[in-house]
């Protein structure tokens, strides 16, 4: 099977896997035809997580949050990366940062190699200490589909701009040691019903996101059964 160079640029969205079919695992890092003006772009680095704020490989918050929250993205996917830039900040400041909710993160890269590559890469930095960092970077630094945005060199230079250790970053990503952890939660995803993006589970069920309204609805709701059934829970008994 070949593709055509920036097949996937032109996609609806919101991004959804009957758009256009799965690939296979060689297509990673083998066919995409770098867009050179979208190469050359200065890339952007976000902040850094505040320190007060505990996290632990793909997953922010303190482990006695009552709520999880799980964000199943693409790194490619437009509406993902407004999600990032617009309302994760206040969802960490409202929520995580409060020890309401622990936020985690599961890569379902299927908008071509690119896709695959950003989230290789950003295991490569989780590597490091820096996964969170560079997961916003990324959604920073969103393009076409396809275009060199998310080459080697591109994700070489973010790891450069943050302070990671390069050497070590590069041989990460150009060995695959991340693909095949990549490539499983995109399995993992079908079987629990996510067949597009953005998408959201909250507590268990997945949610009908239809903007951070509709987040905070099903955050604030999840809440509210966890005070219930802390009420109703029996206090342990003094032998």
């Amino acid at each position: 099977m070949t593709y055509p160079p920036h097949w996937f640029q032109h996609l609806p969205y919101p991004c959804k896997l009957g758009a256009a079919p799965l690939l296979p695992v060689s297509l990673a890092t083998s066919i995409f035809q770098p867009d050179e003006s979208r190469a050359k772009r200065e890339v952007s680095i976000t902040p850094a997580l505040p320190e007060s704020i505990p996290t632990n490989g793909h997953t922010i918050g303190f482990p006695t949050s009552p709520v999880r929250v799980v964000k199943w993205a693409d790194y490619q996917c437009t509406l993902r990366g407004m999600f990032t830039r617009n309302v994760q900040p206040e969802l960490v400041n409202v929520y995580v940062a409060t020890g309401k909710i622990c936020f985690e993160y599961q890569d379902f890269a299927f908008l071509g190699p690119e896709s695959v590559l950003a989230a290789e890469a950003a295991g490569c930095a989780m590597d490091q200490g820096k996964f969170w960092q560079y997961h916003d970077s990324l959604f920073a630094n969103q393009g076409p589909g396809n275009s060199g945005v998310f080459s080697p060199d591109r994700l070489d230079e973010i790891a450069a701009r943050m302070g990671l250790d390069t050497g070590r970053f590069h041989q990460c990503l150009a060995n695959g040691l991340h693909r095949d952890e990549v490539l499983a939660p995109r399995q993992d995803g079908i079987k629990h019903g996510i067949h597009g993006i953005p998408s959201l589970i909250v507590n268990g069920p997945k949610i009908a996101y239809q903007g951070r309204n509709s987040l905070k609805y099903a955050i604030e709701a999840a809440l509210a059964v966890t005070r219930v059934r802390a009420r109703h829970s029996p206090e342990p008994r003094l032998r």
